[in-house]
């Protein structure tokens, strides 16, 4: 890759990470011990890892979960439940990444990054978060509902709104602006 290509890369992924950040402060609801339903703001990381790949798509999303973390509403009760929840959670989204280049990336790309995501939550479910779990449930349907209660809609806002601009974004998605 060359310099002029890995900067740009850079710069778009700076400016997609903090459009992510931005979008996920327009909340349609929150649930009470983390988790969100937000304005698609994964789509603007399942774009870059479309555009650049899984590589440099992993490191955005980890960027960007680690900043929404610090950011956000920190809900963390150990270093560990930070990692898995913010940091590993979003580095998901850069798997996106396997539909590199596809103009139908921001939907599949968004799928994949939606389960991606949610197998971390779950994991962070049944072990950092399971002593959460109401008295006589079981901590691994506890963790698939409530985690699958906000991540199903995000993945599903993410892929309708990347349906509606992969038409637009064609030309930037498929790299048809790159210089040669």
């Amino acid at each position: 890759m060359r310099k002029s290509l890995s900067l740009r890369a850079l710069v778009e992924g700076a400016m997609l990470v903090a459009v992510g950040i931005l979008l996920s402060y327009v909340k349609m609801f929150d649930m009470p011990l983390g988790g969100s339903v937000t304005a698609a703001s994964m789509l603007p990381v399942v774009l870059y890892a479309v555009r650049w790949g899984t590589v440099p798509g992993l490191i955005a999303g980890f960027v960007y979960g680690t900043l929404q973390g610090l950011l956000g509403s920190f809900v963390a009760v150990t270093v560990w439940s930070f990692l898995l929840d913010y940091g590993f959670a979003f580095m998901m989204l850069g798997f996106a990444g396997l539909c590199y280049r596809r103009q139908s990336g921001l939907i599949w790309g968004g799928l994949i990054a939606g389960v991606g995501r949610f197998v971390i939550h779950y994991i962070a479910g049944v072990t950092v978060w399971a002593q959460y779990t109401p008295a006589g449930k079981s901590m691994w349907v506890h963790s698939l509902l409530y985690n699958g209660w906000y991540m199903l809609p995000e993945t599903l806002i993410v892929m309708a709104v990347g349906a509606m601009l992969m038409v637009p974004l064609k030309k930037y998605i498929t790299g048809g602006d790159l210089p040669s």
